[in-house]
């Protein structure tokens, strides 16, 4: 396990005592841990669904696009369920196995449960005394009473503790996805998209700005907050959907990291 999430490097010592050379093994924690959390179905089944791995598109795409720094042991990129960012145990876990240094830059990229739970995840972090660089929300769910009955997920409303938090809200209206499949009689897809996006509405997304429903909003609002017109079971076209002209979550994100890893 060790090998897997430290930088190791050889040193060579000759004391005047001995002039045969010694060899030590210097370990160096990973300057970088980025947590990528899946949301319901996507890493254990939920409700007779899953395991999808829907999270898993963003991840393979980031580690492709850091191989170098992933292969030198600079960043540590780390795949949990939403589940398991629940609950101060599992949090201490967590940060005792894979964040080890506090100087470390964490990352937290959560989608739909994950993006709830990876919130509340932040915050507790924060609190343990680590530093939480980036938050990003792909279409947070967890608002619906029912749901947190037998989700495990925090009942409260998130108070996220980030540097930089980006929020995407996805909103892809039922019409669109029929004229979307309906020239192809492409049925099965449709009806993908069709109960994805009925999931996320029965789990009620969380809707971050002003309200007249009485429900809290956070008192940290995102840096970013922006609705897009993506399906609920998408993550990766999600992190490239254009947002500010060609600014996407996904630069953003490469942007943070390329920037603390100077020097290296």
């Amino acid at each position: 396990m060790a090998k897997e999430i430290l930088k190791i490097s050889t040193k060579t010592l000759s004391p005047a005592s001995n002039r045969q050379d010694k060899k030590i093994l210097v370990c160096k924690p990973p300057r970088i841990v980025i947590f990528f959390v899946g949301g319901a179905g996507d890493k254990r089944p939920f409700l007779g669904s899953g395991p999808n791995g829907n999270i898993v598109d963003v991840k393979k795409y980031f580690e492709g696009q850091f191989k170098r720094e992933m292969s030198d042991f600079l960043i540590n990129s780390v795949y949990v369920g939403y589940y398991e960012v629940h609950g101060s145990e599992n949090i201490q876990r967590l940060a005792t196995e894979f964040i080890i240094d506090k100087k470390a830059k964490v990352y937290i990229v959560g989608h739909s449960l994950g993006g709830w739970n990876g919130a509340h995840f932040s915050q507790k972090l924060s609190k343990l005394g680590y530093t939480v660089e980036m938050l990003i929300t792909l279409d947070p769910v967890g608002e619906s009473q029912v749901l947190k009955i037998f989700a495990d997920i925090y009942t409260a409303v998130p108070e996220p503790i980030a540097y930089i938090w980006i929020n995407l809200r996805y909103y892809q209206s039922y019409l669109s996805i029929i004229k979307k499949y309906y020239p192809g009689k492409k049925y099965d897809d449709m009806k993908v998209d069709l109960s994805a996006n009925a999931v996320a509405d029965a789990g009620i997304q969380w809707w971050i700005g002003p309200r007249l429903d009485g429900v809290k909003v956070p008192d940290r609002l995102p840096d970013l907050n922006k609705i897009v017109d993506v399906n609920h079971i998408e993550t990766l076209p999600a992190m490239q959907y254009p947002l500010d002209g060609k600014i996407t979550a996904w630069s953003i994100l490469k942007g943070s990291i390329e920037t603390n890893l100077e020097g290296e």
